[in-house]
C-alpha cells in the first residue's frame, strides 16, 4: 500500500463503509496477538458522506478499490 492508493474502509461502530485515499503508511511493522503482521495506514475519505474525513486503520482491514 502506498500514498495515493484508493481503498475501502470497512463499516464500523454503526458507520457505513467508505472509500478513501491513502495519505501515509507507517514504516513500522507490528504483530498482533495472533502473529499477523500489519502497518498503520492514514486515509482521507472522498465522496459523500466522508469527504475530507481523516482516519487511521491497520492495513489488514482495508481493501483496494
Amino acid at each position: 500500500m502506498t500514498p495515493g492508493d484508493r481503498v475501502v474502509c470497512p463499516a464500523e461502530r454503526g458507520q457505513p463503509s467508505f472509500q478513501a485515499i491513502v495519505t501515509h503508511v507507517s514504516p513500522e511493522v507490528h504483530t498482533n496477538i495472533y502473529g499477523r503482521q500489519y502497518v498503520w495506514v492514514t486515509v482521507r475519505g472522498y465522496g459523500v458522506p466522508n469527504h475530507g474525513q481523516s482516519s487511521v486503520w491497520p492495513d489488514v482491514r482495508l481493501r483496494f478499490v
